[in-house]
């Protein structure tokens, strides 16, 4: 509750007008360690939770009559405005290479190379071979589909060693093969 009071020539003091505290508002900043700590967090929803904490505090600090409310407000935001900056710095860096198997981008992108691998079969083997191109085509999708679990591992264990990155196996050599 806060009260404005009125002091009368008299010494004696009334109060003028009540009015209802506002609610103390929600800090974003647990849901933000809490992301950040995670590992699996998109830099791009730290900075927008970020950027929302930075302006809930610069409204408190236009409601703030304390000055040292207002130092502490101050460094609030200081701090905020470095781990904005800070996620920002870490998060272009690290630009995580997602590959969603189960996807449409991904789903697309494997149908169009199934009709190039197709076209080159039939390339080189020439017409006549729709046979062939067929059993061919029947055979890379059941040899696709038993390694797809094991792709998927490998996926997963790509860029987990500090210093790889996407062309790098789990092994950390360079070029490794697929799966078999």
């Amino acid at each position: 509750m806060i009260r404005s009071f009125q002091v009368d020539v008299d010494g004696s003091v009334s109060v003028v007008e009540e009015k209802p505290a506002a609610p103390a508002r929600q800090s974003m900043l647990p849901e933000i360690i809490t992301n950040l700590k995670s590992g699996n967090y998109s830099p791009a929803e730290a900075m927008r939770l970020t950027s929302i904490e930075i302006a809930a505090v610069a409204m408190d600090i236009q409601d703030c009559k304390n000055e040292t409310a207002l130092e502490a407000y101050a460094r609030e935001l200081g701090a905020l405005i470095a781990l904005n900056k800070s996620i920002f710095k870490n998060g272009a860096r690290s630009e995580r290479d997602e590959l969603n198997l189960d996807g449409p981008k991904y789903k697309y992108a494997d149908e169009v190379n199934l009709r190039w691998f197709k076209q080159a079969t039939e390339a080189a083997l020439g017409k006549g071979n729709e046979a062939i191109v067929d059993k061919i085509m029947k055979c890379y999708e059941e040899v696709s589909a038993a390694g797809i679990p094991e792709l998927r591992r490998q996926i997963g264990t790509i860029g987990l060693i500090i210093g790889t990155d996407a062309s790098q196996s789990d092994n950390g050599k360079k070029g490794s093969d697929p799966p078999k």
